[in-house]
Order: C-alpha cells, then sequence, then structure tokens
C-alpha cells in the first residue's frame, strides 16, 4: 500500500495539465456541383473542432500558380474553465499542394513553413483539376496520400487539433470534405499505472529491506521525490495543451525507483549512502532520456526566430502570418480591404490595450482619419502581446509587407524599449548570428537557457534607428506613409536615434502617451496619418 501511495503521488506531483476534449463527431461537407466551397485569403476555411486520431478525405483543386496548405494539428491557446489562458506560440504541421509547375517536401513543420521552406512549393498538382486528399492522423504520425502519391510518415509536434486551409496565389475549390474520427485505442491511465507499478515496487523494496518499515519508507519518498525533479526538470518546460506519451510520464513519475533498490539493498549505512549517491546520479539520466523524447515540445528549446518575429508567447500569430491575417482586438482582419486601411505596428497592449475599450486608440483614431479625408478608413492592430520595434518590423517585412494591403503604417515604439530580454537567442537571430541548429541534449540546452542572463539592450540605438529606417524605405519604395510614435518615457539615446533616422526619410515623428493617457493621444495622431496620407496622394 505504501509503494501504491508513492506511486500515486509522484503522478499528482508531476502536475500534468488535462489535455481538451476531442470531438466524437464526423464532420462531413459535400456541395453540389454547381455551388463548390471557394477557398482563398478572403474567404479561409477553419474547422474548429479538437480532433483526435481521424481519416480525412476531400476533393479539391488548386488554383493556377497558388498553393493550398492544409494544417492539422493546429493547437492554439484557449480559454480554461477558469477562465485562464495560458498563452504560447501556436503549432501546427502543414501539407502543400502547389499547382505553379514546381515541387517540394509535401510535409513541413511550423518552423519549415514559415522559415525554410516558407516560399517552396508542396507536392505538385494538377491546376482546375479535383485532387484527392487522403489524410490519416494516428498521434502524432501523419500520412497521407494526394492523387496516389503517398506521403509520410511525417511526426506533428502534437497528437491533437483543429484543421485549417490555407490558399495563396487565388481561390481554391473544396467540393467535398469527409472527416471521420478514429476512437484511440482503450490505454491504462497513467494514473493507474502509477499505482500500479508503485504497488508492485512497493513490494520489492519491502523484500529487499528485509521489512524494516524505515528503510522501507526512506527508499520509497525518493519515488515522489524523483518526480518532483522531473516536474521541475522537465515537464514546466513543456508548451501548455502538449500531451506527453506515456512512457515519458512513467518515466518521470519513478525516475527515483533505481535509488530507492539500492537503498533498500543495502546493509550498512556506509554502503547505504554510497549506494545511495550512485542512485542519485540516474534520476538525471531519466530526465534527460524524457527531454529527448519530448524535445520538440519542450517551451525552451522552441526555434527564437518564433520570439523574433511574433514576440514571446504569440498565440494565433503564427498560422497567422502564414495565412496573412491579423487576430485583432474586435475583428479578424484579411489581407485584402475594401476601404484604406491604416496599419497599427507596435502591438496590441499600445493601440488597444486598455481595459476601457471606450479609450482604445487605434479605432478612434481611424475614425477621425475618416472623418477628416472624408473617406471609409479601416484599421489593423498588430496584436503582439510582448513586441519591440526590431520584432514588429522583421515581422511586417517578412510576412505583412506585400500580401497585407495597407494605405498607412504607424508604428509605436514601445515604453519598454530597450530593456532587458530573457530570449537572447531571438536577438542573435535578428542580429544575424543566430543557427537554428538542433540541441544535441535537450535538458541540458534547458537548463542553459534557463539560467542565461537577459540581454540588456533588446534595442541598442543604432539598432532602433537602422529597424526605423529600414521600415521607412521598404514603405517609401511602395508609396505608402509612415508615422512614428514615441512614449514620452523612451530613453533619449533611442529617441534621439530615431528622429534622426526618421528626419533623414521625411517621417513624422510624434511623442505620444499611447499607454499613460490615451485619449490625448487620439487627436494628434489622427492629424498626423491624415496629413501624411494626403501627402501621399
Amino acid at each position: 500500500m505504501l509503494g501504491a501511495f508513492a506511486g500515486l503521488l509522484a503522478w499528482l506531483l508531476l502536475g500534468l495539465a488535462a489535455p481538451p476534449e476531442y470531438s466524437d463527431r464526423d464532420f462531413h461537407l459535400v456541395r453540389p456541383l454547381d455551388d463548390p466551397l471557394l477557398v482563398s485569403d478572403r474567404r479561409p476555411l477553419t474547422i474548429p473542432y479538437v480532433f483526435g486520431d481521424f481519416d480525412l478525405v476531400a476533393d479539391l483543386e488548386v488554383p493556377d500558380g497558388g498553393s493550398l496548405d492544409l494544417c492539422v494539428r493546429v493547437v492554439e491557446p484557449r480559454r480554461a474553465a477558469d477562465g485562464d489562458m495560458p498563452l504560447f506560440h501556436g503549432r501546427f504541421t502543414a501539407l502543400r499542394l502547389s499547382a505553379d509547375g514546381s515541387e517540394g517536401p509535401s510535409f513541413r513543420s511550423r518552423e519549415d513553413a514559415l522559415f525554410e521552406l516558407a516560399d517552396v512549393a508542396g507536392q505538385p498538382v494538377s491546376a482546375g483539376f479535383p485532387t484527392t486528399v487522403v489524410l490519416e492522423a494516428r498521434g502524432r504520425e501523419l500520412r497521407a496520400n494526394t492523387g496516389g502519391v503517398e506521403h509520410g510518415p511525417f511526426f506533428a509536434t502534437d497528437a491533437h487539433g483543429f484543421l485549417a486551409f490555407v490558399v495563396r496565389g487565388g481561390t481554391a475549390v473544396v467540393r467535398s470534405l469527409r472527416i471521420d474520427v478514429v476512437p484511440r485505442p482503450v490505454q491504462l491511465l497513467p494514473l493507474a499505472w502509477c499505482g500500479l507499478l508503485g504497488a508492485g515496487l512497493g513490494f520489492l523494496v519491502h523484500w529487499l529491506a528485509r521489512g524494516r518499515a524505515l528503510r522501507s519508507v526512506a527508499a520509497l519518498s525518493l519515488v515522489p521525490i524523483g518526480a518532483l525533479g522531473g516536474s521541475l526538470a522537465v515537464l514546466s518546460d513543456l508548451v501548455p495543451e502538449s500531451e506527453p506519451q506515456i512512457s515519458s510520464v512513467l518515466a518521470l513519475a519513478f525516475a527515483g525507483v533505481p535509488a530507492a533498490l539500492l537503498i533498500a539493498w543495502s546493509r550498512r549505512m556506509a554502503q547505504g549512502v554510497i549506494l545511495a549517491a550512485l542512485g542519485v546520479l540516474t534520476v538525471p539520466l531519466s530526465w534527460s532520456v524524457v527531454a529527448e523524447e519530448e524535445s520538440h515540445l519542450l517551451a525552451s528549446l522552441e526555434d527564437q526566430r518564433l520570439d523574433a518575429c511574433f514576440g514571446a508567447l504569440s498565440a494565433t500569430a503564427p498560422l497567422d502570418a502564414l495565412a496573412r491575417r491579423l487576430h485583432g482586438g474586435t475583428a479578424v482582419h484579411m489581407p485584402e480591404s475594401a476601404a484604406d486601411r491604416v496599419l497599427f505596428l507596435g502591438g496590441g497592449p499600445l493601440f488597444e490595450g486598455h481595459p476601457d475599450r471606450a479609450r482604445w486608440v487605434a479605432p478612434f483614431a481611424a475614425a477621425r482619419v475618416g472623418a477628416r479625408l472624408r473617406r471609409e478608413i479601416d484599421f489593423a492592430v498588430v496584436p503582439t502581446l510582448f513586441g519591440h520595434t526590431r520584432q514588429q518590423v522583421e515581422m511586417f517585412a517578412r510576412f505583412y509587407r506585400r500580401r497585407f494591403d495597407a494605405a498607412a503604417v504607424v508604428l509605436a515604439v514601445p515604453p519598454w524599449e530597450g530593456e532587458a530580454s530573457e530570449a537572447p537567442g531571438a536577438i542573435d537571430w535578428l542580429d544575424g548570428r543566430y543557427s537554428a541548429a538542433e540541441p544535441g541534449f535537450p535538458l541540458l540546452t534547458s537548463w542553459q537557457r534557463r539560467v542565461a542572463e537577459p540581454v540588456t539592450a533588446l534595442s541598442t540605438p543604432r539598432a532602433l534607428g537602422e529597424a526605423v529606417a529600414r521600415l521607412a524605405a521598404a514603405l517609401a519604395e511602395d508609396g505608402l506613409p509612415l508615422v512614428v510614435v514615441l512614449p514620452p518615457e523612451l530613453d533619449p539615446a533611442l529617441a534621439e536615434e530615431v528622429s534622426v533616422a526618421a528626419a533623414e526619410r521625411a517621417v513624422t515623428v510624434l511623442t505620444l502617451p499611447l499607454v499613460g493617457d490615451p485619449e490625448a493621444a487620439v487627436e494628434p495622431l489622427a492629424d498626423a496619418i491624415a496629413a501624411a496620407m494626403e501627402q501621399k496622394r
């Protein structure tokens, strides 16, 4: 009984979060031949149900010269029952079909889809002709067949998630879509495994200890202690809403077993101390094995380019960037707009961060711009929570400049610009020094990143000035006006560098309290935007 209690306590100390509930209903979509479902940048298709294992069959057409990404195992932050919503970088795996005459990898990870293979074609298909896509998802393993061509296996980051269709370069046609839920095999819960294995361990420890209760208790106490250490060393770095494998859970729960057995088997005090020390050395080995197995889920090992381009804990931003859309505070903004659009760069907290929506800067400034110019003005706010100027400029240049309509751009430098960053890898990548190589020892690399000293100048004056100059030059090339907003509390050296870079390119620079007094910022910001737009006409 004591062993079973130790096993159950070890499981509880792991602090595992319950995975989301899977949809148990099939999803069938069949359209008439003369009325197919059209999917494009302006008309996305998302299947918002969380699926576990499933079989998908779709008949679709890829636009001529374009591509279609079937994104599966999409996992993004969701609000929990208690109202809390843990943030993290949204995750997905993409199956790309291309009708531009070129060929490339079919399956691709989130990082490949956004960076290495962002502009690389996928599996070639014939434009204007139906292609049957069959996709099997079994846990993290994905297999596909497109027009008779087999793909996979490819291993996704997650074993669950919803689906989305992302189209570039035209309009795709979906004639039918069938998703059949496949029940997962019944498995013994980790809690039950821990209880059963703990009970067996208790008998073994008690026998090795020759019935000595004190020694048995001392030995078995190492089991929950080892599990607690594993939770702090490995599970605390797991991305929220992930599903560690049962084998990983058990390995962490019983990491202290070798030490427990050696203590129970020891005959003398001195021998017990030596054997206990040897047993304790095996505990980090167990943690390391689990970290290696789950390294693709460890948040501390995520590609630092995500922080560099989207800011930390970016939620929906990765999939939004792939689809060239933005999740604003009041709407999802698509690539095209029926009206002139003002794009606000700098982060959601600056323009839509106040708890009272009546004090949001962006919507009221856009409305006043429309009144001054006497035409309809649309607006979109980049919703980054933890952003900075270089990150905003990089994200705009890489993902939104060419495929997202804007008639004017506002760049706000946040008050925290230049403060310490806990993601030095992101800064290295922006400086051209970062390599996205896989870590050799995930547990060791994770610890090293935890204790790494923050970079004390996320934006040096020179780097900030160069970022503003880069954005101004790109927008001037596109014939778009730029307005730069500085906070009153910004470091004078940073403010001076921005002002110099802006003056060299005839860019308007304002000093406004977007965070401290948003109402006072609306009128002067609207005047500056309207004047810049009139000047560019």
